[in-house]
């Protein structure tokens, strides 16, 4: 009775074990993995059926030589892992490698080798198993990848080169027309006529506007290229420095917080930022006077900077509009800028991990709203 109890108790782990055994190897099927066994006493090497189509080989029943996983390697690949090997039998490190294979037809493969050893009781490699899977799609992926960030870095490098180049050289000739243009107005003295006087005045206005342009055109070009270190930046004392800059008109008034926060950041990305939302609001705005209120909240490891204006507003399909290169929802000749500063606005808050959004009922007024770290770490 007690033998009937043991047999059948070995029977089920018996089936307990293929089942097992079936689920691993569907397993192993569907992830693509193939296994081999190397064994030094005989020096024979045993590979599973998947091996065998990883390799692009007929599947041959038996024991093999190393020479068939060997001679598989590309050329290139060789020498290298063969040593790895080497170092992996003598416990130097794991062997966990990814190597080129050449099939048969002259594929070219991307195979992640993974293996483990068995030692003898003196501590000497006696066999290796492990697995093996295509990786060809990922390695290639990568490349393309890499190949795809060098051109555009290229790219990038060549577009500054010419952004500062533009910027640097046509600004020469710009103040020497502007020159002229000062010399023929001294020159007619009170003989020049009002169309004559108008002519002038709008191309000093046009030369004004393009050296702006190009100047925050250098200006975007630079933005996520700070080689400046972080520093403490007070912003209630920075929002104030930079109204008494760029606000002459002061009949427009600035409304700051009280808990306006100080941040670790890089100064000049920001205080670009704090300068064209409050330029914003006096170039658009569409009365003499008005008012500017800036506030900030914490969030977690941000700082959320609200802008605030009661100018005209801006409509809802205008406000995604606003943060383009070049845009102006006013005709150039009835305000002067160069279409770039919220382009640089956006820029520089998303370079630093921020967001930036516009919100207004397109009636009355219109609220900035953008994160900053609190803590800008140094790249």
């Amino acid at each position: 009775m007690h033998f009937k109890l043991e047999s059948a108790e070995r029977k089920n782990h018996e089936q307990t074990l293929l089942e097992i055994n079936k689920r691993f190897s569907n397993a192993a099927d569907a992830a693509g993995l193939g296994f081999w066994e190397y064994k030094f006493a005989t020096q024979s090497l045993t590979w599973d059926r998947w091996m065998y189509k990883l390799y692009g080989r007929n599947t041959e029943y038996g024991v093999q030589k190393i020479s068939l996983w060997v001679d598989s390697l590309h050329p290139d690949d060789r020498a290298r892992c063969e040593r790895e090997l080497q170092d992996a039998i003598t416990g130097v490190r794991i062997f966990d490698t990814t190597f080129r294979i050449l099939t048969p037809s002259g594929e070219t493969r991307y195979l992640k080798a993974v293996a483990g050893s068995i030692l003898d009781h003196a501590g000497v490699t006696v066999e290796m198993f492990g697995v093996n899977f295509d990786v060809t799609e990922s390695v290639l992926a990568a490349q393309k990848q890499a190949q795809l960030l060098d051109e555009l870095t290229r790219i990038n490098g060549e577009l500054n080169t010419f952004t500062y180049s533009a910027s640097h050289d046509l600004k020469s000739p710009l103040r020497g027309i502007d020159q002229l243009a000062s010399w023929i107005t001294e020159d007619l003295g009170d003989d020049i006529n009002d169309q004559t006087k108008e002519h002038l005045r709008l191309m000093r206005s046009r030369i004004d506007r393009m050296e702006r342009l190009l100047g925050d055109l250098l200006a975007y070009s630079r933005v996520g290229r700070s080689v400046d270190d972080a520093v403490s930046v007070n912003t209630y004392a920075l929002v104030d420095d930079i109204y008494d800059l760029c606000v002459s008109n002061k009949n427009f008034t600035l409304y700051r917080a009280e808990n306006m926060p100080i941040v670790v950041t890089y100064k000049v990305p920001l205080e670009l930022v704090f300068r064209n939302l409050i330029s914003n609001v006096v170039k658009h705005h569409d009365k003499a006077s008005g008012n500017i209120w800036i506030s900030a909240e914490e969030k977690g490891n941000f700082i959320e900077f609200f802008v605030r204006d009661d100018g005209p507003g801006v409509s809802a399909e205008h406000q995604d509009r606003v943060f383009g290169m070049f845009q102006t929802l006013r005709p150039r000749d009835e305000i002067e800028g160069s279409g770039i500063g919220l382009a640089l606005v956006k820029k520089s808050i998303e370079s630093v991990g921020g967001r930036v959004k516009l919100e207004s009922n397109g009636l009355n007024g219109c609220t900035f709203r953008f994160t900053w770290p609190s803590i800008v770490v140094a790249k």
